[in-house]
């Protein structure tokens, strides 16, 4: 470890002895424009999958067993399917989950959407009791109102299929345009993308979408967000499995964008965006149909910042006034600077610990008693921090240290600062009022801090930066100083009392 003086307090500290055990100095973990990906907390016994959100309830198809009946369904096909609503706590978190009593049966019910004026699903209640369980066709239904309480009973869409035919999956669009999955019994190439639109309460004859929706491949799961249809699809081109596809529905010519932020080697499908950069994906990436939140990370603008401007502690003190009249060989200068230091003679430096009033005197006094002859000066000097953002480190680094940044000394008046973000030119970027990190190459390198808060009750962005020199060999050498001294860092003048 390099050597440094006992008179500065140590930024590039790496290990910390503690009760006889070694702490290492964790380096903060940089972040690049990505999309963090997170699994519910729910069952991981049932397969969940297809989620909508509405007045802080996410409502999402599982097989979660119910206690309405005896499970009828085959073997086959596995457990039925059934909605379920649950309070969101926060945006992983569910709690208080309850059977929708009012549409699920004893066969399949899910996914669901909602509209302006009810509710959409589909279900195999059709022909419950008409036809044995591998002939059930899945049909979509509507409902006003989802409460038990209410009156209201599901309306099947009339849609004029036979039985051999089943649609599930409903995304409105518009109040008035319903997209669906559509699946012949016949149909070797699988499942498609229908549509269907309702004009004086009556719905069209499903059409199916044209490309790039469908393909020779299977297509599911449509849902909606700002204009655009979200679907999944096997096609070749994507990760594996079904991946998340979309197309924007203003557009004549519609573009197929893709996802491989959000799709994996598995099945990932029936996504639902809560906002433009966040919301909920279904996956079975890790073994279990799951619901996910996905959260999208952008680097932060670092281009607002501006060049840190340096706080001022450190001064020169001198005597200019001549003694030609005096005896001056019998004298000494002592100047008491207010925070309980003194230092001898015509000139002097000294760094004051931080902002704040300080009251200078220079004090005249003879060698042999130390009474005071005379008091030469006598005036108060104002420190006052820059309002701004701080980096406070060292200027000259070695390469492979652990180097301590903080932005403890930020000083804006009113501002209440929420997060810190840094850039060191590497391509990332980190979070943290507190930073550790590595220079892994020398260089200058220019370091930005950025800051989100609260000014006047709006919101805010500040930012400033510094210039890090990195060599391949430095050693600290006892006159090393901190860009600022710290609070709990000695002054270099010498202490009279």
């Amino acid at each position: 470890m390099h050597y440094i003086s006992s008179n500065i307090f140590l930024l590039l500290l790496i290990f910390f002895k503690f009760n006889d055990s070694i702490i290492v100095a964790q380096i903060s973990i940089g972040k690049k424009d990505t999309t963090v990906i997170k699994k519910l907390n729910i069952s991981i016994k049932d397969n969940n999958y297809a989620p909508f959100v509405k007045e802080g309830f996410m409502y999402f198809t599982s097989d979660k067993p119910l206690k309405i009946g005896k499970l009828t369904w085959n073997d086959d096909y596995g457990n039925p399917t059934n909605i379920f609503r649950a309070k969101l706590k926060d945006s992983i978190n569910l709690t208080e989950v309850i059977s929708i009593n009012k549409v699920n049966t004893e066969l399949n019910e899910g996914s669901i959407c909602f509209s302006k004026t009810g509710a959409y699903y589909s279900s195999n209640r059709k022909v419950l009791n008409k036809l044995n369980s591998k002939q059930i066709p899945s049909r979509i239904y509507y409902l006003n109102s989802i409460e038990d309480s209410s009156n209201t009973k599901p309306v099947e869409l009339n849609l004029q299929l036979n039985d051999s035919i089943s649609v599930s999956h409903p995304a409105i669009y518009k109040d008035s345009i319903l997209f669906f999955t559509l699946l012949r019994k016949s149909d070797i190439n699988g499942s498609d993308i229908y549509m269907s639109v309702l004009t004086d309460s009556v719905w069209s004859s499903p059409k199916k979408c044209q490309t790039p929706i469908n393909s020779n491949f299977n297509e599911g799961f449509p849902t909606i967000y700002n204009d655009q249809l979200y679907f999944s699809s096997d096609r070749d081109g994507g990760l594996d499995g079904l991946d998340i596809y979309s197309v924007d529905l203003r557009l004549d010519s519609m573009m197929l964008n893709k996802f491989p932020e959000l799709n994996s080697q598995k099945d990932d499908f029936s996504v639902y965006f809560s906002s433009d950069n966040s919301g909920y994906l279904s996956s079975n990436r890790m073994k279990n149909d799951d619901i996910f939140y996905f959260h999208k990370v952008s680097k932060p603008n670092f281009n607002i910042a501006v060049e840190q401007t340096i706080n001022t502690y450190c001064y020169v003190f001198k005597e200019q006034t001549t003694y030609e009249n005096k005896d001056t060989l019998n004298m000494d200068y002592e100047w008491s600077f207010g925070d309980g230091y003194k230092s001898k003679g015509i000139s002097t430096n000294h760094c004051f610990e931080g902002e704040g009033n300080y009251h200078i005197e220079l004090n005249v006094l003879e060698k042999n008693s130390g009474e005071i002859f005379e008091n030469a000066l006598s005036y108060e000097l104002e420190i006052k921090n820059e309002r701004q953002l701080y980096i406070s480190s060292y200027d000259t680094v070695q390469v492979g240290d652990t180097v301590k940044l903080n932005s403890d000394y930020s000083n804006i008046e009113g501002y209440t600062i929420e997060k810190y973000y840094w850039d060191f030119n590497d391509g990332k970027f980190y979070e943290g009022n507190h930073i550790n990190y590595i220079f892994l190459k020398p260089g200058e390198v220019i370091v930005k801090l950025i800051s989100e808060g609260q000014l006047e009750s709006k919101k805010k962005t500040f930012g400033v930066y510094k210039k890090i020199v990195v060599l391949n060999k430095y050693t600290l050498s006892p006159t090393t100083k901190l860009v600022i001294p710290l609070i709990n860092s000695k002054s270099t003048s010498k202490l009279y009392k």
